[in-house]
């Protein structure tokens, strides 16, 4: 059996600590992100959906890592919300998705929201901190 470096020992405890803070402070465990009715894997593909060029089905399962299964669940409720549209594509297979209106409104609402959190919580900060 190899041996144990202590140091990379430590930084893995380290690593983990920081990792059970970060996915607190960023609310990934709560059930609504920031008071709205999504969880924040819903608010991180509308992000990427207001934020990227018309983008398909396959390159938002690429950039996000997320279960195609469950990507494509959170893409049908978007458009049963009128969130999300899907344009014709040189291929049926992958059409671009474009965000609405109403998509637009609703991203504006999480975002202004994450913005305050975050200014919030940097706010005791400072500037050198």
């Amino acid at each position: 059996m190899p041996s144990v470096n202590l140091e990379m020992t430590d930084a893995v405890v380290a690593l983990r600590a920081f990792n059970r803070f970060y996915t607190r402070f960023v609310g990934a465990l709560d059930a609504h992100f920031l008071g709205s009715d999504l969880s924040l894997a819903e608010a991180r593909l509308l992000y990427e959906l207001a934020t990227r060029n018309t983008p398909t089905a396959s390159e938002l399962h690429e950039a996000l890592g997320m279960d195609a299964g469950y990507l494509s669940r959170v893409v049908r409720r978007f458009s049963a919300r009128g969130w999300i549209e899907r344009e014709r594509g040189n291929d049926a297979r992958r059409r671009p998705i474009a965000l609405t209106a109403e998509g637009r409104a609703a991203f504006a609402v999480i975002d202004k929201r994450q913005r305050e959190a975050v200014g919030d919580a940097l706010a005791p900060l400072g500037t050198a901190d």
